[in-house]
């Protein structure tokens, strides 16, 4: 049997401090991960790096998470993707939020 590439997830947020939280938590289940602090970059890792899932701030300057959501659908059919935040609010229909 051919091994299997390992997981690499893309951890998209402006906050230094929640990125390094979602990257350690995913590392510690054995998940490559590559970090961006805007959604800059974002454009080119998803079309030219082998990933797995996308984790993205839902509320960054500039480009929201949610704005990337589309794109990342479009270019990436059936893969995950991850939007979190820090602040709560409103969410767009037809997305459902997950709260502790």
């Amino acid at each position: 049997m051919p091994p299997t590439a390992p997981l690499r997830a893309l951890v998209v947020d402006d906050d230094s401090a929640m990125r390094t939280l979602v990257k350690d938590l995913l590392e510690w289940e054995g998940i490559d991960v590559r970090e961006l602090p805007s959604g800059e970059g974002l454009v080119e890792a998803v079309e030219q790096e082998e990933i797995s899932l996308v984790v993205l701030d839902k509320e960054m300057p500039g480009t929201s998470g949610l704005d990337l959501v589309p794109y990342v659908s479009r270019r990436r059919p059936g893969l995950p993707v991850i939007v979190i935040t820090a602040f709560g609010g409103r969410w767009p229909q037809g997305v459902v939020p997950v709260e502790n």
